[in-house]
């Protein structure tokens, strides 16, 4: 029966990546998984590995893998309390899809919601379109690619945006994004809310 170190191979004599360090000069790795199981500089563990389990790879680059996997748990709770967009094949499908959302969460100061495109809408959504589905509160709807948004005319008029009638479609500007973080992360009363004046 082959034990796990009859599996492991080294490598040495060479340069191997570190993204915050200084390369590397040798590793070892299971040969049937791929997996790196040490790493290090300068004296390779040469008497450990017969000659078939090592190579000396003269000074050339290595780049491991880049698997770089993880979560965003800020993020992804977010996601979790957010309009599911995705696979919406009208507008009309997308504001049934908001509507029903903000009717099940009367509490929720904005909406949010994302992953709708507009090849599977017909077009692109406009802020008349959101402010159809929900009018009495901001709603921020973010495009698939999390490159674009639409938002209806309340969340338009809370970012600074005053009747202005060329943003009716799918807002791809920065200072729009910056200004709607700015205002979500705010305090918005039910004063302000009350006072608030939308887009005619």
């Amino acid at each position: 029966m082959t034990s796990s170190s009859d599996k492991l191979q080294l490598v040495y004599n060479a340069r191997i990546w570190q993204s915050l360090d200084d390369d590397m000069t040798w590793m070892t790795f299971n040969g049937d998984n791929g997996y790196i199981t040490a790493v290090g500089r300068h004296d390779p563990p040469l008497g450990r590995f017969p000659l078939a389990r090592r190579r000396d790879v003269s000074g050339h680059r290595i780049i491991p893998g880049l698997h770089e996997a993880h979560i965003h748990l800020t993020y992804l709770g977010s996601h979790l309390h957010s309009v599911d967009l995705k696979g919406c094949r009208s507008i009309e499908q997308l504001q049934q899809r908001v509507r029903s959302f903000a009717a099940e969460r009367p509490g929720t100061t904005w909406i949010v919601g994302r992953g709708w495109e507009q090849q599977l809408l017909g077009r692109f959504p406009t802020r008349h379109d959101v402010d159809a589905a929900c009018c009495d509160r901001p709603v921020h709807l973010i495009r698939i690619c999390h490159h674009a948004s639409v938002e209806n005319s309340l969340a338009l008029n809370l970012a600074g945006f005053h009747s202005t009638p060329r943003i009716t479609h799918c807002t791809l500007s920065v200072r729009l994004s910056v200004c709607l973080a700015r205002v979500r992360n705010s305090k918005w009363s039910r004063t302000e809310r009350s006072n608030s004046t939308a887009f005619s």
